[in-house]
Protein backbone atom coordinates (compact mmCIF):
# COMPACT_ATOMS: atom_id res chain seq x y z
CA UNK A 1 0.00 0.00 0.00
CA UNK A 2 1.30 3.35 -0.84
CA UNK A 3 1.36 6.09 1.52
CA UNK A 4 2.68 10.14 1.66
CA UNK A 5 5.86 10.11 -0.43
CA UNK A 6 8.61 10.84 1.97
CA UNK A 7 12.46 11.96 0.19
CA UNK A 8 14.40 8.38 1.63
CA UNK A 9 17.96 7.54 0.10
CA UNK A 10 19.62 4.10 0.93
CA UNK A 11 23.26 4.07 0.06
CA UNK A 12 25.56 1.14 -0.34
CA UNK A 13 27.79 -0.03 2.37
CA UNK A 14 30.91 1.19 3.44
CA UNK A 15 33.88 -0.52 3.84
CA UNK A 16 36.04 0.67 6.92
CA UNK A 17 38.26 -2.24 7.48
CA UNK A 18 41.33 0.06 6.95
CA UNK A 19 40.20 1.92 10.29
CA UNK A 20 42.04 0.56 13.22
CA UNK A 21 39.54 1.49 15.62
CA UNK A 22 37.05 0.17 13.90
CA UNK A 23 35.41 -3.07 15.40
CA UNK A 24 32.28 -2.65 13.70
CA UNK A 25 33.69 -1.92 10.35
CA UNK A 26 30.82 -2.45 7.63
CA UNK A 27 28.61 0.90 7.63
CA UNK A 28 25.04 0.97 5.87
CA UNK A 29 24.10 4.91 4.61
CA UNK A 30 20.72 5.87 4.12
CA UNK A 31 19.19 9.54 4.80
CA UNK A 32 15.81 10.46 5.84
CA UNK A 33 14.11 13.89 4.77
CA UNK A 34 18.03 15.19 4.07
CA UNK A 35 19.17 13.89 7.79
CA UNK A 36 22.00 11.89 7.46
CA UNK A 37 21.83 7.84 9.36
CA UNK A 38 23.84 5.05 9.47
CA UNK A 39 24.76 1.82 11.02
CA UNK A 40 28.13 0.03 11.81
CA UNK A 41 27.94 -3.81 11.26
CA UNK A 42 30.58 -6.53 12.17
CA UNK A 43 30.15 -8.56 8.84
CA UNK A 44 29.62 -7.22 5.75
CA UNK A 45 26.50 -10.02 5.48
CA UNK A 46 25.06 -8.39 8.30
CA UNK A 47 25.17 -4.92 6.47
CA UNK A 48 24.13 -5.90 3.24
CA UNK A 49 20.83 -8.41 5.29
CA UNK A 50 20.06 -4.46 7.06
CA UNK A 51 20.41 -2.60 3.49
CA UNK A 52 18.11 -5.27 1.97
CA UNK A 53 15.33 -4.58 4.96
CA UNK A 54 15.64 -0.73 4.55
CA UNK A 55 15.48 -1.15 0.51
CA UNK A 56 11.91 -3.30 0.56
CA UNK A 57 10.71 -1.49 3.53
CA UNK A 58 11.20 1.93 0.65
CA UNK A 59 10.37 -0.33 -1.90
CA UNK A 60 6.80 -0.97 -0.36
CA UNK A 61 6.03 2.82 0.66
CA UNK A 62 7.10 2.77 4.41
CA UNK A 63 6.92 5.60 6.03
CA UNK A 64 10.25 6.27 7.80
CA UNK A 65 10.48 7.67 11.67
CA UNK A 66 12.22 10.70 11.57
CA UNK A 67 13.79 10.37 15.27
CA UNK A 68 14.96 6.59 14.38
CA UNK A 69 15.67 7.04 10.43
CA UNK A 70 14.53 3.19 10.28
CA UNK A 71 10.87 2.59 9.25
CA UNK A 72 7.57 2.88 11.31
CA UNK A 73 6.64 -0.97 10.04
CA UNK A 74 9.66 -2.21 12.24
CA UNK A 75 8.79 -0.27 15.77
CA UNK A 76 6.73 -2.69 17.82
CA UNK A 77 3.36 -1.62 19.26
CA UNK A 78 3.99 0.79 22.26
CA UNK A 79 1.70 -1.79 24.37
CA UNK A 80 4.35 -4.34 24.08
CA UNK A 81 7.26 -2.58 23.63
CA UNK A 82 9.30 -3.09 26.70
CA UNK A 83 10.25 0.17 29.08
CA UNK A 84 13.49 0.12 28.22
CA UNK A 85 13.41 0.17 24.49
CA UNK A 86 10.19 2.36 24.53
CA UNK A 87 12.40 5.33 26.64
CA UNK A 88 14.61 4.97 24.32
CA UNK A 89 12.57 5.80 21.56
CA UNK A 90 10.73 8.46 23.63
CA UNK A 91 13.72 10.12 24.36
CA UNK A 92 14.92 10.23 20.89
CA UNK A 93 11.97 12.05 19.68
CA UNK A 94 11.88 14.84 21.89
CA UNK A 95 15.78 15.37 22.35
CA UNK A 96 15.88 17.72 19.88
CA UNK A 97 13.30 20.03 21.18
CA UNK A 98 14.13 19.83 25.28
CA UNK A 99 16.91 21.95 26.32
CA UNK A 100 19.85 20.53 28.14
CA UNK A 101 18.60 20.37 31.97
CA UNK A 102 15.46 18.71 30.44
CA UNK A 103 17.26 16.03 28.96
CA UNK A 104 19.40 15.58 32.36
CA UNK A 105 16.10 15.39 33.71
CA UNK A 106 14.34 13.07 31.96
CA UNK A 107 17.20 10.46 31.55
CA UNK A 108 17.91 10.60 35.08
CA UNK A 109 14.61 9.80 36.28
CA UNK A 110 14.09 7.00 33.81
CA UNK A 111 17.64 5.49 34.78
CA UNK A 112 15.71 4.93 38.42
CA UNK A 113 12.31 4.27 37.40
CA UNK A 114 13.22 1.68 35.06
CA UNK A 115 15.27 -0.87 37.27
CA UNK A 116 12.02 -0.06 39.86
CA UNK A 117 9.55 -1.77 37.70
CA UNK A 118 12.09 -4.81 36.57
CA UNK A 119 10.10 -8.04 36.72
CA UNK A 120 13.77 -9.58 37.79
CA UNK A 121 13.41 -11.08 41.89
CA UNK A 122 16.91 -10.14 42.36
CA UNK A 123 18.43 -6.76 42.77
CA UNK A 124 19.12 -4.96 39.93
CA UNK A 125 23.13 -5.77 38.82
CA UNK A 126 25.26 -2.89 39.91
CA UNK A 127 26.00 -0.22 37.05
CA UNK A 128 22.46 -0.57 35.29
CA UNK A 129 21.55 2.90 36.38
CA UNK A 130 25.07 4.28 34.62
CA UNK A 131 24.02 1.87 31.96
CA UNK A 132 21.15 2.94 31.30
CA UNK A 133 21.96 6.16 31.47
CA UNK A 134 24.58 6.47 28.73
CA UNK A 135 22.51 4.56 26.27
CA UNK A 136 19.12 6.53 26.50
CA UNK A 137 21.29 9.10 24.82
CA UNK A 138 20.48 8.92 21.02
CA UNK A 139 23.03 7.33 18.94
CA UNK A 140 24.34 5.49 21.91
CA UNK A 141 25.84 2.45 21.13
CA UNK A 142 23.84 -0.30 22.34
CA UNK A 143 25.52 -3.57 22.66
CA UNK A 144 22.81 -6.85 22.71
CA UNK A 145 25.73 -9.25 24.46
CA UNK A 146 26.43 -6.58 27.63
CA UNK A 147 25.48 -7.88 30.57
CA UNK A 148 23.24 -5.40 31.78
CA UNK A 149 21.71 -4.73 28.52
CA UNK A 150 20.77 -8.46 28.75
CA UNK A 151 19.49 -8.20 32.12
CA UNK A 152 17.09 -5.27 31.08
CA UNK A 153 15.69 -7.37 27.86
CA UNK A 154 15.09 -10.15 30.58
CA UNK A 155 13.76 -7.81 33.17
CA UNK A 156 11.77 -5.30 31.80
CA UNK A 157 8.23 -4.93 31.71
CA UNK A 158 6.10 -3.78 28.56
CA UNK A 159 4.48 -0.82 28.70
CA UNK A 160 1.22 -2.42 28.43
CA UNK A 161 2.20 -3.98 32.25
CA UNK A 162 2.69 -0.67 34.17
CA UNK A 163 -1.13 -0.90 34.70
CA UNK A 164 -0.20 -3.88 36.79
CA UNK A 165 1.91 -1.76 39.35
CA UNK A 166 -0.98 0.31 40.45
CA UNK A 167 -1.34 -0.19 44.05
CA UNK A 168 1.78 -1.49 44.34
CA UNK A 169 3.71 -0.62 47.31
CA UNK A 170 6.22 2.18 46.77
CA UNK A 171 4.86 2.91 43.57
CA UNK A 172 2.35 5.93 42.52
CA UNK A 173 -0.95 4.64 40.61
CA UNK A 174 -0.94 5.60 37.00
CA UNK A 175 -3.96 7.40 36.30
CA UNK A 176 -3.79 5.99 32.65
CA UNK A 177 -2.17 2.89 30.96
CA UNK A 178 -0.17 4.68 28.41
CA UNK A 179 1.64 6.73 31.23
CA UNK A 180 3.63 10.10 30.17
CA UNK A 181 7.08 10.44 31.43
CA UNK A 182 5.48 12.89 34.16
CA UNK A 183 3.95 10.18 35.25
CA UNK A 184 7.07 7.83 34.87
CA UNK A 185 9.05 10.70 36.85
CA UNK A 186 6.85 10.33 40.20
CA UNK A 187 6.85 6.50 40.15
CA UNK A 188 11.15 7.00 40.11
CA UNK A 189 11.41 9.23 42.92
CA UNK A 190 9.21 6.83 44.77
CA UNK A 191 11.54 4.28 44.96
CA UNK A 192 15.33 4.72 46.65
CA UNK A 193 18.46 3.15 44.37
Amino acid sequence: MRRAHQDVKIYGIQDRRSHPLATKPWLVRWAVEGRQRSRAFRTKAEGDRYRSMLLVAHRDGDLFDRATGEPESWKPRPVDMPIHAWARRWIAEQWEEWQPRTRVSAIEALARFIPAVANDETAPPKGVRAYIVATLEPGAEIDASNPLEEWLTRAAPAIGALESYRGRPGILPLSRPNAQLDELCGLAATRPG
